[in-house]
């Protein structure tokens, strides 16, 4: 009983087993804690470890081995792989499940920094930057993703604002918030593309 899961880097030879909190929202809340504080990659798993350990403090629900020691295969979770430069999951294995999405950000960030120790833990107001920025960051790789996609269609003749390619976005200053690209049809229709159009309900996802 409980809601396994294993925590591996690409190295595949140490993991992090987690008795509870393995579901992927907790795991990500973990890892975007790490990346806030700024932890290292050469240190990383030891510093995710650490994390975990100080929100359970109980010297149960939190162990590391060699990761052929530990029960990946555990019918709650599975395995988790992270890039400890990017402080992001990058693979699964051993499930096949719905990922749970239970906790938001916000509270898994609030909940794990409430369990650290004083010297590390950081303000809220720290904590909501981190989120803001998180959430407009991921609104451009989205807009980036949409642009990619229109640069290949056949029916778009070109990109307005004397931008006329994608990667040329970011350098030019495309992407902010009170920014956007006009977007040239065929058919001479103009499609404005705006990360605010986007937050106002605009989900070309």
């Amino acid at each position: 009983m409980g809601n396994r899961a294993v925590i591996t880097d690409e190295g595949k030879k140490v993991g992090i087993y987690l008795h509870w909190n393995g579901g992927r929202d907790s795991i990500e809340g973990f890892l975007s804690y790490c990346k806030m504080k700024g932890y290292r990659e050469d240190y990383g798993m030891a510093r995710l470890a650490q994390t975990i350990c100080n929100y359970f403090d109980d010297g149960l629900s939190c162990g590391v081995d060699l990761l052929e020691n530990l029960d990946c295969d555990n019918w709650d979770n599975g395995m988790y792989i992270i890039d400890t430069t990017t402080w992001r999951i990058i693979g699964r294995e051993y499930f096949s499940g719905v990922e749970q999405n239970r906790y938001s950000l916000e509270e898994m960030l609030k909940s794990i920094n409430d369990s650290q120790p004083l010297k590390v833990k950081v303000d809220d107001n720290e904590i909501d930057e981190f989120i803001a920025k998180m959430e407009e960051k991921k609104i451009e790789n989205t807009l980036l993703n949409i642009f990619s996609e229109i640069d290949e269609s056949e029916d778009v003749d070109n990109f307005g604002t004397d931008i006329n390619d994608v990667e040329s976005f970011d350098g030019a200053g495309i992407l902010t918030n009170d920014k956007g690209i006009v977007i040239y049809l065929g058919d001479g229709t103009e499609i404005q593309l705006t990360i605010q159009a986007y937050k106002d309900g605009m989900r070309c996802e």
